[in-house]
């Protein structure tokens, strides 16, 4: 008998329930749902058929009924970063907790703040929200974070920038009186997730990826 999931999901508060809830379940394979949606998770018995089958996902949940027997965990949540905007909200509810289970690493700078070693973050930065900052940052005083924000590992945000509802992927620098909003950035590159435009910035002076070019 053996459990399987996929890992390229992010669920939290699934498998203890699962587990509970599929050994009341007759099958030589049993699948977990979340909301109507399969949650990518099963239990295979002993003399179970079905390899991998049974973690297939697509966009859009299929028509036909399951083979599998499934049962739904009303206490679990689940994103199956299945698009830009997908991948935003994960890291966004990961962030404020909204993940039973995750464990967001870091100390707890003030009421919603978290910040990673060794970066330097000032408290009033937080204006307004929750905002999660990885290790080895640094992010001026006078920047500004509304709404939900996180910021990944070795960022440099420069002077009077402000993020709004916004992930910053690692090694990426953001240049003075930028302003970020509802976006995915990696290096220099900018994801709108609300309209899903791609904006690539050519300004190393706005942004920069750090693995290639050192700002002055």
């Amino acid at each position: 008998e053996f459990l399987a999931l996929r890992g390229d999901i992010l669920q939290g508060g699934a498998l203890q329930d699962f587990l509970e809830r599929a050994s009341e379940v007759a099958g030589s394979v049993v699948q977990g749902r979340v909301a109507g949606m399969p949650a990518s998770l099963c239990l295979h018995r002993a003399g179970g058929r079905g390899g991998l089958e049974p973690l297939r996902w697509s966009i859009e949940p299929a028509a036909a009924p399951p083979i599998w027997p499934m049962v739904e965990l009303p206490e679990a949540v689940l994103n199956r970063l299945e698009s830009p905007r997908a991948y935003h909200r994960a890291n966004l509810d990961a962030a404020a907790g909204r993940f039973p289970g995750l464990v967001v690493p870091g100390r707890r700078m003030a009421l919603g703040l978290t910040v990673g070693d060794r970066s330097q973050v000032s408290p009033r930065s937080l204006r307004q929200g929750i905002t999660f900052v990885g290790g080895q940052c640094r992010v001026e005083s006078s920047v500004e974070f509304h709404g939900e924000v996180v910021v990944a590992d070795r960022v440099i945000v420069d002077r009077h920038t402000t993020l709004h509802d916004s992930v910053v992927l690692p090694d990426t620098y953001i240049g003075e009186l930028v302003d970020v909003r509802n976006a995915i950035v990696r290096g220099n590159r900018m994801i709108r997730v609300d309209t899903g435009a791609v904006l690539p910035v050519l300004e190393t002076f706005l942004l920069t990826d750090l693995r290639e070019v050192t700002p002055s």
